[in-house]
């Protein structure tokens, strides 16, 4: 039985395959970077219209549509791109470890975007390196992550985007405690149950630390049209310490 991996940006996807289609009867050139861009554009912002609309409980008073549409534009049009990368993870008690966990220090977060990155410029003229992922389980919603690092401001920042209950972005005030932050988030997004931010950021310390616990490709059995050939796929598995760890904790709780 195929494992059913739900797809990133399902509704955005299906959306773009209308307006494609629609834009091809009337002889349109479909295949231009101008066309997936202003299409990309309109697609994000009928959707984040939508989900504000039918969902007004799942954005904070503060919540900014304008940030989370450029972030999650950004974001989708990478994914257009095939320019994102896909980490499976199949434990639950890992992606509970990585969920839980504590983080301090974010260079390793930073060498990577450093290695592994899209180059952008701000509205400034800055450079900023750009990587868009997604953590993705069997039968559990998408979480779809765009990280922007600009070296020249030393300055990280973040969107975070569960379909649609569970938009933030934020910067990254590394002045400030696990806690402190985490209280922040919670404050300007109350709809929003665990801190995903770190989960995102605690795997990309995680591949880093442990080389043997990740390898290039998708779970067995997963459904053919979960899978984007022209992405990167990794699997991510729960290295035997980690695992004895998180065993641990959860026992103690």
């Amino acid at each position: 039985m195929p494992k059913r991996y739900p797809i990133p940006f399902e509704e955005e996807k299906q959306l773009f395959r209308a307006h494609k289609l629609a834009a091809v009867q009337e002889g349109i050139d479909v295949s231009t970077s101008e066309f997936i861009q202003e299409t990309s554009t309109t697609v994000v912002k009928e959707l984040l219209d939508i989900a504000r609309e039918d969902s007004s409980k799942l954005f904070s008073a503060g919540f900014n549509q304008d940030v989370a549409q450029i972030y999650r534009q950004t974001a989708f049009s990478l994914e257009l791109g095939h320019f994102s990368t896909s980490y499976f993870i199949e434990e639950p008690i890992l992606f509970d470890y990585l969920l839980k966990k504590e983080i301090s220090d974010y260079s390793t977060v930073k060498d990577f975007l450093e290695q592994n990155h899209m180059e952008m410029f701000d509205l400034k003229g800055r450079k900023i390196y750009t990587y868009t992922f997604h953590i993705r389980r069997p039968n559990e919603k998408v979480l779809s992550y765009l990280i922007i690092y600009c070296p020249e401001l030393d300055n990280l920042s973040a969107g975070v985007f569960r379909g649609f209950d569970g938009i933030y972005i934020v910067d990254i005030d590394e002045t400030m405690g696990y806690q402190q932050k985490k209280a922040q988030i919670k404050a300007n997004n109350p709809s929003i149950t665990y801190d995903y931010l770190d989960l995102g950021f605690n795997l990309i310390d995680y591949l880093d630390e442990y080389l043997d616990s990740w390898d290039y490709g998708t779970p067995r059995n997963i459904e053919k049209k979960a899978v984007d050939h022209d992405a990167q796929n990794i699997v991510v598995k729960a290295n035997k310490y980690v695992l004895d760890k998180a065993l641990t904790i959860k026992y103690q709780e």
